[in-house]
């Protein structure tokens, strides 16, 4: 073999190393997209598990929202039968002191205090007849 060939050879193993290493750089980086792909998988493999109970969590918090909703309607409709039970009681208690001081010959006695009448004078009764 001549030396002209010797060289030629050379630069074409020199060539064909070149492109085994450009070659292997391209494995390298389509084997880090699969280890990455991969990664990203599991990932979402992982994630899917926790959307699932975010989503029965959303739907649990639905279902508490309407029962709250529920509670606040009777809650409100116990406050207005209160409010008529209160307007009612008022209106018997008016009617009872009326009658009462219409038919004894001493009106009931008022605690300044308190604003209200005396159970026992209301009754006829004295503290020691009550006990």
């Amino acid at each position: 073999m001549t030396e002209e060939s010797i060289e030629k050879t050379a630069q074409r193993v020199q060539s064909s190393l070149r492109d085994l290493g450009i070659i292997a750089r391209e494995l390298l980086k389509g084997s880090r997209s699969e280890e990455v792909l991969s990664t990203a998988a599991r990932s979402m493999v992982q994630h899917e598990g926790y959307i699932d109970n975010c989503s029965l969590n959303i739907a649990r918090l639905e279902i508490l929202s309407q029962q709250i909703a529920l509670h606040e309607e009777c809650m409100e409709q116990s406050l207005s039968n209160v409010e008529d039970l209160q307007w009612k009681l008022n209106s018997l208690t008016n009617r009872t002191k009326k009658l009462s001081a219409d038919s004894s010959p001493h009106p009931p006695a008022l605690d300044p205090a308190e604003g209200q009448y005396h159970f026992e004078t209301l009754h006829g009764l004295s503290t020691s007849d009550a006990e």
